[in-house]
């Protein structure tokens, strides 16, 4: 592929655009930081501590709150400035880009300055550091802006014309303009909340503890947006038709569920009318925008033109092991997987404690019999590796032998491959028999495997590699491709949800626990 000469100014830009990027990441990697470990997610027993030290409650509340939005407006800077950082990358290789990164550009800089006036001047507390790096960001967008024009300047002959096309691109009929895939106006604010909204609910889930979350009404219906935000987003990304009544839908499903709640709380008079019907405004005002806009808008209708297709490949079918839709069912399976083997190993504590196996049962274990969502990923990962590894394998030797003795063989790897991830799990996260303990049950090793659940596991995953699995890809390839990315998406997210709340655990609680399990990690990463 020839290689494509720059002028000195788009080699600039590159460097500065690389320089905002780095900026942008560690804008936003502070602002997470300081929301969470300074704001909402401050510890009861840092509370308690500043409350004897004399510092009233109100003021604590007061200090949080004025963290949490000079944190959220820092991150929403370094967003800003990403997005100027990734249109500066890509104008440093087409000048047309540069016509549009100056809208973007123009955003941050303003943001930029809101924030130096509204953090420098009129905080209370005024923040050093973030209106240092608003003047840096401000500086750096001036330096972009600037060298994109240059850049315009430079352009000769056709690629001139198309820089003057672009400038001057709202003069174009009115169909035409809404027609441009590169230029979405609304429609590509829509797409960017939606990105926005999992990736910050998804960060607060990780900063929360599952042992004080509350499963209410405003949960259940933040996680639901999760699951439909995600899907809408891939239905405006690939522009399928689809998307237009996905999301009038789902919005009208929020406006009525919302509506229900509200007015269901002042019912029962837990709320005065006023802040009832101010609470169903707020809450409900984004759907109604966003209802009007999918219902009128032409740009919708103009952009959103593929359809759905409910044809089943039937390639797909004799070929399940190449490509993308491979790798997306391995995804799946280990989502799935990951909480189906939650289960299956509480169903076998209840075997346990009925005595059909050897054993002790902690039955006040609430990762295991409390929170039934907890995904085990160690299943998951296990069940890929049947897909990738063991079902392959007994493929190869049934060529080679008889039923049977391929039974047996497959049988015996099988056995001793799911020991092994479980011993190698054991020795990485339950070095002090904390999750689990077979020294007790004969047959065991350092307390971590025993020939019992070693057997067991030969048995689960031969039913895998045998019935399961292959059931599994026959039912997906007669299901359409593009019905399978959808849910595949939703079923994502919501994997997403799950191991945010409950196995990446940031919060303050989890804090001592993890510093614990490092410290005894260390000693055998060293040897490594």
């Amino acid at each position: 592929m020839p290689s494509i000469e720059r002028t000195p100014n788009q080699k600039r830009l590159r460097i500065v655009a690389a320089i905002a990027l780095i900026l942008s990441i560690a804008m936003i990697l502070m602002g997470v930081m300081f929301l969470f470990f300074f704001g909402l997610s401050l510890s009861d027993t840092a509370v308690e501590s500043m409350v004897q030290d004399g510092i009233e409650t109100d003021m604590i509340d007061l200090a949080r709150g004025a963290f949490a939005k000079i944190a959220g407006y820092f991150m929403f800077v370094g967003i800003s400035l990403q997005v100027s950082a990734i249109y500066g990358i890509r104008a440093a290789r087409n000048a047309i880009v540069a016509v549009r990164m100056q809208k973007a550009v123009a955003v941050t800089m303003a943001a930029s300055v809101l924030g130096i006036l509204w953090t420098g001047l009129i905080s209370t507390n005024a923040q050093l550091l973030p209106v240092l790096v608003y003047i840096v960001t401000l500086a750096i967008e001036l330096g972009m802006l600037q060298l994109a024009r240059l850049i315009q300047q430079e352009a000769t002959g056709e690629l001139a014309e198309a820089v003057e096309h672009e400038r001057n691109r709202k003069k174009l009929p009115r169909e035409e303009r809404l027609a441009d895939p590169n230029h979405l106006g609304f429609l590509r604010a829509i797409q960017v909340f939606f990105a926005l909204n999992i990736v910050f609910t998804v960060i607060g889930l990780i900063f929360a503890s599952r042992n004080h979350f509350s499963y209410g009404f405003d949960t259940l219906i933040q996680w639901a947006n999760i699951i439909f935000e995600s899907v809408a987003f891939y239905l405006l990304i690939n522009r399928m038709r689809t998307a237009r009544r996905w999301v009038i839908g789902y919005s009208l499903f929020n406006i009525v569920a919302n509506t229900v709640h509200i007015m269901s709380i002042y019912a029962l008079g837990n709320e005065k009318l006023g802040y009832s019907l101010l609470a169903l405004f707020f809450s409900i005002i984004g759907d109604l925008v966003v209802v009007l806009y999918f219902l009128r808008s032409d740009r919708v209708r103009i952009l959103l033109t593929n359809d759905l297709s409910l044809e089943v490949d039937s390639s797909a079918v004799a070929d399940m092991r190449h490509g993308k839709p491979f790798i997306r069912n391995l995804v799946l399976y280990y989502c799935i997987f990951s909480t189906l083997g939650h289960w299956m190993e509480a169903g076998f504590c209840y075997l346990v404690s009925l005595g059909l196996f050897q054993g002790d049962i902690d039955f006040g274990n609430t990762m295991l019999f409390r929170d039934w969502l907890y995904p085990f990923p160690m299943h998951g990962i296990a069940v890929v590796l049947v897909a990738l590894i063991l079902w392959p394998l007994k493929e190869a030797l049934r060529r080679r032998f008889d039923r049977w003795t391929t039974l047996g063989i497959s049988f015996l790897v099988n056995m001793l491959f799911c020991t092994a991830i479980e011993f190698t799990g054991g020795m990485l996260f339950n070095r002090n028999l904390q999750l689990w303990n077979y020294t007790d049950i004969p047959f065991n090793f350092m307390g971590q495997i025993c020939l019992q659940n070693a057997i067991g596991f030969g048995v689960a995953a031969t039913l895998i590699v045998y019935v399961v699995y292959p059931y599994l890809e026959l039912l997906i390839a007669r299901i359409p491709p593009d019905i399978m990315n959808v849910v595949s998406v939703g079923i994502f997210a919501f994997y997403a949800i799950l191991m945010a709340l409950y196995v990446i655990d940031f919060s303050p609680e989890a804090a001592a626990a993890n510093a614990a399990n490092i410290a005894t990690m260390a000693p055998l990463l060293l040897r490594l």
